[in-house]
């Protein structure tokens, strides 16, 4: 309980802190869009009616990012929803209040509801767009790139990140170099299945080849199979001794991001975090790695409490 108190919170705030930032700043956009409709009768122009919505939301986002880590889709789009909601808001919020002095007023949690479902609604709505149309939009060559100084030495720090035939380090499998110089890699990632969003282990699988092998100095090829396609890609790594440790340098091509996963990978910080476990467990220690948790979201945990009851097939 400490460690997570006081080690994964910490890191999974840090890890997440441009996913929140950037949703955070959505809804601010929101209100700024209810100043365009109607100044005069737009909550937010009150500096406290903004920064409580501000401060509230940003605490359902750094409550998602504690919790359901993975749910960048939720934090993103739901924050989007809301941002399209307040947009028009002054022009429904006094309807709502002469709706709740009628002859049949509306509670308060009536409205309130009223207004989460609405919210939910469009919240699905934008959800389907963005992993239907997003997925067809590619990204085509990409470069990747990071650096960061390890107290680990060289060959063990090669160890821990690259990869190498016949290579298990706790995170990612190597097998063995078949005839043609590749090499198959897996690791396995505990996520929701489609049917009935159970958690259940799914083991992902590309090859590699090492094409270079020098002193501080590595160059390896991969393909992995995607949508029906072979997506390929290179990865250049540099290991320079650095007193007592070493300064690492990483450059990867490919080609195989779409829109969501280049979203993905620059607000969740999917390169950093990746890294992170693969450190640990160089080092035979527990990680806070969000990559080597269960991938549950808030919504695929919402989907698998109404379809748990569900009748095999």
């Amino acid at each position: 309980m400490l460690r997570f108190l006081f080690r994964d919170i910490p890191y999974r705030i840090h890890i997440r802190r441009r996913l929140i930032l950037t949703s955070l700043a959505l809804v601010g956009l929101g209100a700024a869009g209810a100043q365009l409709v109607d100044s005069a009768r737009n909550p937010f122009t009150d500096p406290q009616a903004l920064l409580a919505l501000l401060w509230v939301w940003g605490a359902v986002l750094v409550l998602n990012a504690v919790i359901f880590p993975a749910g960048w889709i939720d934090a993103l789009l739901g924050s989007l929803a809301l941002a399209i909601l307040i947009v028009p808001s002054p022009l429904f919020l006094d309807d709502l209040a002469e709706a709740s002095k009628g002859a049949q007023p509306m509670s308060p949690l009536a409205a309130l509801l009223s207004a989460m479902a609405i919210w939910y609604a469009l919240f699905c709505v934008l959800v389907l767009v963005f992993c239907k149309l997003g997925s067809k939009i590619k990204m085509g060559q990409r470069r990747q790139q990071d650096s960061f100084r390890s107290t680990l030495p060289p060959e063990a720090l090669r160890r821990a990140l690259s990869v190498s035939p016949n290579l298990d380090n706790g995170v990612r499998r190597c097998g063995p170099v078949d005839w043609t110089g590749w090499f198959p890699v897996s690791f396995t990632a505990v996520e929701p299945d489609p049917d009935g969003f159970r958690l259940s282990e799914n083991t992902h699988r590309y090859k590699a080849r090492i094409v270079r092998d020098e002193a501080v100095y590595k160059l390896v090829e991969y393909q992995m199979e995607i949508e029906g396609r072979t997506s390929t890609g290179r990865v250049e790594e540099w290991f320079e001794p650095d007193g007592t440790g070493t300064s690492y340098r990483m450059q990867e091509t490919h080609d195989h991001f779409d829109l969501p996963t280049a979203l993905s990978y620059w607000l969740c910080d999917f390169g950093a975090d990746h890294t992170r476990a693969l450190l640990d467990a160089a080092r035979g220690r527990a990680s806070p790695a969000i990559f080597t948790k269960p991938q549950r979201t808030a919504t695929t945990s919402l989907a698998r409490l109404f379809s748990w009851r569900r009748a095999p097939t």
